[in-house]
């Protein structure tokens, strides 16, 4: 079995694979890297929101017992 060849070119249009060599990145590679970027960083910030929204209500409810307690 003959290993596939990887195919280097120039590529100005790149925005993220930026490079002043060839590369083997082409725009759609670019755009599926930055889609998959943006849902990790879209799931990191929806899970640090649901942390703190659980503390805030907890300390909400801790400084309002406070008050009604007192």
């Amino acid at each position: 079995m003959k290993p596939t060849q990887t195919e280097y070119y120039e590529r100005p249009d790149l925005q993220v694979c930026v490079s002043k060599k060839p590369t083997c990145c082409t725009r759609k590679m670019e755009e599926r890297y930055q889609i998959a970027a943006r849902q990790d960083m879209q799931q990191a910030l929806q899970a640090s929101s649901s942390t703190l929204k659980f503390l805030i209500s907890r300390n909400a409810a801790v400084f309002q017992g406070k008050f009604i307690s007192s």
